[in-house]
Formats: C-alpha cells, structure tokens, sequence
C-alpha cells in the first residue's frame, strides 16, 4: 500500500519552505514510506510558517491531525477502527443507567446513598468502571492508538528524550 516516487529520486522540498534537521529527518523518512504521507506533514509545515496567516496554526493542526489520521491507513499499521459509539451516545446511555440505578436501590433515599452496596449499585459502578476507562482510553492527552502512530516514525531510542519531553508537556497542559 505504500506509494513511492515515481522516479526513485531523493524528495525535494520547495526552497519557500525552511525545515530544521529534525523535520527534514521526518521528511525524508515519510517520503520513503509514503509520499501522500510527506506531503500532509510539509504542508503542514508549510502553513505554520506564513507568519501573515492569521489562521496558520489552526490550518497546520488540520494537517497534522489528518496525517495522524491517515498513517495506519497508508502504512498497513493495524489500528482497532474508530466505528464505536460516539461519547454523546456514550453518556447518554450512562445517564439512563445512572437515573435507573437512583430508581431502583434500595441505598438511595431522598437523594443520598447510604447502608451497604445492593446489586443494582454495584452494576452501576461496574459500568460506571467500564466508561472511565472507555473515556481514559479514547479521549485522554494521547490515545493509545496516537501512541502507536508516534512510535512507527520514532522507534529510535535516540527520540526518547524528545517523546518523554512532548508526553511531559502535553500531558501537564491538559
């Protein structure tokens, strides 16, 4: 699945747009695996340095997410597909679990909990487990399967420095 150039040449990169060593080293390894793939990441590198575009971040992002997104695709990586609920549907359904598990034990009263845990709120809390770690795994800082996509173009030990540090700081901002 993986298209090459057609010509076997090194890539080139248009003289308007200035890459550091490392994103030239990106470049390069994303031509080599698919060239549909190096063109997401230069045009997305490309629109972030319009210093006059207003919406050069929100553009470049686009591009970024669309190459994260299409990499398993291109790359015959084997990502879990995304057909799941959506997380609307997801707490909707939680919030009916939850309103019928009010309803039906005999711990809550008068809008309390108390005494012991009878088998309707220990199933709530079994699918109140359930959905946190839906939730963990799907909408965290970094999805497991994002963590996977990263990892195939850094597999090097010599990028471990730069992954500990973006983890670090992503994982604070949120």
């Amino acid at each position: 699945m993986q298209e090459e150039a057609a010509t076997g040449a090194e890539p080139q990169v248009p003289q308007q747009i200035a890459l550091s060593a490392l994103e030239q080293e990106v470049f390069a390894a994303l031509s080599e695996r698919n060239t549909k793939l190096a063109d997401m990441y230069l045009g997305g590198l490309a629109v972030f340095q319009q210093a006059g575009n207003p919406d050069r971040v929100a553009l470049s992002a686009h591009d970024f997410r669309e190459l994260m997104e299409k990499a398993p695709q291109y790359l015959d990586l084997s990502i879990p597909s995304k057909s799941r609920p959506s997380l609307n549907q997801t707490v909707i359904d939680y919030a009916n679990k939850w309103d019928g598990c009010k309803r039906k034990s005999q711990n809550h009263c008068d809008g309390k909990w108390q005494g012991e845990i009878d088998g309707h709120l220990g199933q709530f809390l079994q699918h109140t487990e359930t959905f946190v770690r839906f939730y963990k795994d799907t909408h965290g800082a970094f999805s497991r399967n994002d963590i996977r996509k990263i990892e195939y173009f850094f597999p090097t030990p010599k990028f471990i420095p730069f992954w500990s540090a973006a983890l670090s700081a992503v994982t604070k901002s949120w």
